[in-house]
């Protein structure tokens, strides 16, 4: 008996174990043979879904050793699984074989025949066909053309098996059970105006009118903000019938469980088909579904193509030299007077957000006390523009019992700004985040819910983007044992909620250092992950929805010998670029990945200008008018290292910025000085960091870098 999974990661199961699948192409031919189950697959579709609009010379032979290794793994007892049949292959499954897709399908139907008397019945059928579910379908095929369609058309049936069972729940009289799963399914759905319908009437059934109501206001926000509409018929009718208190939603008291329930009233849910409907026009759904899935996939690629396939003439405009190659801009610096940083204990600056009203930076600072023997660190945020004075922003709630740190920022269209950091006031350290509205100076700490089973583990958030209203937050949990890659959502940054099992748990050590979002709607994350030989990997993570971050897999440019690690992704017109470190025999050197979709990665090969002397990393970077513009630290001895900037046209030629007469002073001045975040502004680019003197605390820093004419 053979379990193949589809609905997550791609899985084929024995005897409870799971067999391995080889590599990525033999994975993916699996993959399009599963989405085709019992019928054949011509070899022409084959080959295109392998390797797209260029196939190798020898793609015949090549899909035939797939073939062939695939076929052993699967074949059981003797009984052939994998079958050549004109004009192509197909999987036969058993009789005793179970696809997960095609076992969550006959589950939903079987639901959808349930009478309308019998709710319990159906929430059965439907706990069973969602716990099938262990993350996106096709989640290792995210960006392979052949399966966008099939994962589409799944998610949608996901998204609609999740809003008959909550329909199931309110017909129990179980709206307490519903409310929390609809917040999530509304967070992670923010266009959905149904889910926003079940909520409303959930709450309004637990006796929580005003809330039901903010529910439908919520909803009318959102269709505004991200299309400029009203909410629809549905909407308006549940909303108007909860004004009036419309007896016909009101139902007999909540029943402690389905298996328990004798009297089953009638079911009073927002407006849709009957199931008698349901079940008469399943099929032509199905293919609805499809046909819209297919058309979203159609945008989504095209927008895609228009950014992510560009070509590196799309770069910042930039000069040539004489041989007719790229040069990269050189750059003289000026240290921002440093009175407008400097305060008792220290100051760190973490990173920076240009706003409406002006720049953000932020970071933490400490008191001169020590508590417990050590510092206690309070959230630091000041404000001001490249060239003028900067002012620190106080409030309350940036400080408490324990330490407070903000690590990235991201303002809204609407002026509204959120901060994520981490806070150390519980006794460890919780994911933190603080917002501070358009029409308001003061800030408030938004809700983080506890992490891990018993919301003990330490979480630290390192970076967040923004797929319009909702938020990714990436950075890790960790406990004695180890760390773990972890993301939180968020809508508008009021309230987070952590999403378990986001990134999959892995043997050995993970976290995320940087993230970015795309005008396509992809978020690419980088940071590290351990192998197991102990050495660090570079990782990197996709995803397009707020539920999943598929980690990319079989890159042999993001490891090598020794350690290498991304701090920072950023988008360019071309594609991602990704910078970070790599430590080989204790010698570290900086290190620059591009990549043009986000999945396959080349490592830009330049030690002459990444290594040097001493110990060079790279913890930020960005793209301007200029070019691009990274930079970081360079450790030239022991006890002591100085701010570097390196630069590029195209992200692939670099050069770094050397000490030129007075040019690079005021990053290399005495005592210790580091970048951590690059904001461009017209006609330059602002550096943030830190610096301190010998024998001295850390102080915040801002450095203005302006163009040199070569």
């Amino acid at each position: 008996m053979l379990t193949y999974k589809i609905l997550g990661p791609l899985e084929v199961m024995r005897d409870g174990g799971a067999l391995p699948l080889g590599p990525a192409k033999q994975r993916a031919l699996l993959a399009c043979l599963l989405l085709n189950a019992d019928a054949t697959v011509s070899k022409d579709r084959l080959i295109d879904a392998l390797w797209g609009q260029a196939p190798p010379d020898r793609a015949d032979q090549n899909l035939f050793q797939h073939v062939f290794r695939l076929r052993k793994i699967l074949d059981e007892n003797g009984r052939p699984v994998l079958i050549r049949k004109d004009p192509g292959y197909l999987i036969q499954l058993g009789e005793d074989d179970v696809l997960d897709a095609r076992r969550f399908e006959d589950l939903l139907n079987a639901s959808r025949a349930e009478p309308n008397d019998a709710p319990a019945r159906s929430l059965e059928l439907l706990e069973e066909a969602l716990a099938l579910w262990r993350g996106p379908a096709l989640a290792d095929f995210a960006f392979d053309d052949f399966a966008q369609t099939d994962a589409a058309r799944l998610e949608e049936l996901h998204v609609v098996a999740e809003e008959e069972r909550m329909e199931a729940l309110l017909a129990l009289g179980r709206p307490n059970d519903a409310i929390p799963e609809l917040r999530t399914l509304v967070q992670n759905h923010p266009l959905r105006e149904h889910l926003y319908a079940l909520l409303a009437l959930a709450l309004y059934r637990a006796g929580r009118q005003a809330e039901a109501l903010n529910a439908i206001q919520s909803a009318r926000t959102a269709l505004s903000a991200e299309y400029g509409i009203d909410i629809g018929r549905e909407l308006h009718q549940l909303e108007e019938a909860i004004l009036r208190q419309d007896r016909e939603l009101a139902l007999p008291e909540e029943k402690p469980a389905p298996a328990t329930v004798e009297t089953i009233p009638e079911r009073v849910v927002p407006a849709r088909p009957a199931r008698g409907e349901r079940r008469r026009h399943a099929k032509r759904g199905r293919r609805t579904v499809v046909v819209a899935a297919a058309a979203v996939v159609v945008a989504v690629a095209a927008v895609s193509t228009a950014i992510l396939g560009s070509s590196d003439q799309d770069a910042p405009a930039g000069r040539t030299d004489t041989t007719g190659g790229p040069t990269p801009p050189r750059l003289s610096w000026t240290e921002v007077p440093p009175t407008y940083f400097e305060g008792l204990g220290q100051q760190k600056m973490l990173g920076g957000v240009e706003t409406s009203p002006g720049f953000l930076v932020f970071g933490y600072s400490s008191s001169p006390a020590a508590v417990g023997g050590r510092a206690d660190f309070n959230t630091a945020v000041w404000r001001g523009a490249p060239h003028l004075r900067w002012s620190p922003v106080e409030d309350s709630s940036f400080r408490g019992p324990g330490s407070q740190r903000a690590t990235d920022a991201v303002e809204f269209g609407d002026g509204d700004i959120v901060l994520v950091g981490w806070d150390e006031s519980g006794g460890d350290f919780d994911a933190a985040a603080w917002v501070r509205p358009s029409a308001s100076t003061d800030w408030v700490e938004a809700g983080i819910e506890a992490q891990g089973p018993s919301g003990q583990l330490d979480q630290q958030i390192r970076d967040v983007a923004r797929l319009g209203q909702t938020l990714l937050a990436v950075g890790w949990t960790s406990t004695d044992e180890d760390s773990d890659a972890a993301m939180w959502a968020s809508r508008r940054g009021r309230s987070w909620t952590f999403v378990e099992g986001a990134p999959s748990h892995e043997e050995g050590d993970q976290e995320i250092a940087g993230a970015t979002a795309s005008t396509a709607g992809i978020v690419v994350a980088g940071g590290w992950s351990e192998g197991d030989d102990g050495d660090r990997d570079a990782a990197v993570w996709v995803t397009r929805t707020p539920t999943y971050l598929h980690r990319v897999r079989g890159q042999t440019s993001l490891g090598g010998s020794g350690d290498q690690q991304i701090n920072a992704v950023i988008q360019a017109s071309n594609g991602f670029v990704a910078v970070g470190e790599e430590t080989v025999d204790g010698d570290t050197n900086a290190a620059v990945w591009r990549s043009r979709d986000g999945r396959d990665w080349e490592r830009v090969n330049d030690p002459t200008t990444f290594g040097g002397r001493g110990q060079q990393r790279m913890f930020c970077v960005t793209v301007s008018d200029l070019g691009f513009i990274a930079a970081g630290s360079d450790q030239t001895d022991p006890d002591h290292w100085d701010a570097a900037v390196w630069t590029s046209i195209d992200g692939v030629n670099w050069e770094r910025s050397r000490s030129v007469g007075s040019q690079m002073t005021a990053l290399t001045d005495i005592g210790d000085q580091e970048i951590k975040a690059l904001l461009p502004f017209e006609g330059g680019i602002m550096a943030v960091g830190s610096e301190r003197a010998p024998g001295e605390d850390w102080d915040a820093r801002v450095w203005i870098g302006a163009p040199l004419p070569r």
